[in-house]
């Protein structure tokens, strides 16, 4: 049976032009737009996290978006990008209207393809948007409107994870995946310390929650097991290498504060308690 996307609300409330959008079956579906629109006169907004992505591009005058702990101005031209589990923040600047085209989107390749925590982009390759915007309203009611969205909102992404890595972004918007591998070698390099996943998470910029998202994304792994895999892994080299070495002192060695614990994690690892690997090294 054929998936479709069908308009159900086309509406001017507030100097705003909306279309929202449903879906026979959003979750097959790789790229899906929710909302799309035009603001005329943009107000103040302060959303909490939402399950969509959203995307912002001032088309006439001056506005700002909170990015990042602070305040970044959106001149005409500009864009705004919020992952999907990030508080949406931007209003006006003066008493001139701020006119906006902007984009809420989901899909199970919507957010990985752009691969970017919050972020703000200014360039002259984004004049495309309002074009783009157009023919999404003229085509909602359509029926080759799905194959179009799709198509569309994936040149979209893909355009916009290009211009972050350029050159000519007001922040560059370093991909979360660079982030990540940084995390993981600074794991890798520090297993003995004790690293909790906030300090990690702020260490990258993002929350806590997306953290632990793309991290196990990336390594298959939450943060926690995959430490412990990494101290299971030392704790085996060094029983092997010297076992003689007290099962107390190895553990600390691995950055275990309680022995307890140690034994617990090993066992659950290896199959066997680390006295048994132990004897069997010997």
């Amino acid at each position: 049976m054929k998936k479709s996307l069908v308009g159900y609300d086309y509406k001017n409330l507030m100097g705003y032009k909306i279309t929202c959008l449903v879906s026979a079956d959003e979750a097959d579906l790789p790229f899906h737009f929710v909302t799309f629109g035009r603001s005329y006169r943009e107000i103040k907004v302060n959303w909490e996290s939402t399950n969509k992505c959203f995307l912002i591009y001032s088309e006439k005058g001056l506005g700002r978006a909170f990015i990042k702990g602070k305040w970044v101005k959106l001149p005409e031209g500009s864009a705004a990008y919020w992952p999907s589990d990030h508080r949406v923040r931007y209003e006006p600047i003066g008493d001139e209207p701020w006119q906006l085209s902007f984009f809420t989107f989901t899909g199970r390749n919507a957010e990985s393809t752009l691969e970017l925590d919050e972020c703000t982009v200014e360039s002259a390759e984004l004049s495309f948007i309002p074009e783009f915007m157009d023919k999404l309203t003229d085509k909602h009611d359509k029926d080759d409107f799905q194959e179009f969205s799709v198509s569309g909102l994936c040149y979209l992404l893909l355009k916009l994870r290009k211009l972050t890595r350029g050159t000519s972004g007001i922040d560059k918007g370093v991909t979360v995946t660079n982030r990540i591998q940084q995390s993981v070698k600074h794991l890798n390099e520090h297993i003995t310390e004790t690293l909790s996943v906030a300090s990690l998470a702020e260490e990258c910029g993002i929350s806590e929650e997306y953290y632990c998202k793309i991290f196990k994304q990336f390594t298959g792994a939450t943060p926690t097991k995959y430490v412990n895999a990494l101290r299971i892994s030392r704790a085996c080299d060094l029983l092997q290498k010297n076992p003689d070495s007290k099962i107390e002192e190895i553990s600390r060695e691995c950055g275990f504060n309680h022995i307890t614990y140690f034994n617990k994690i090993f066992k659950r690892e290896m199959g066997i308690s680390p006295t048994e690997f132990k004897e069997r090294s010997k």
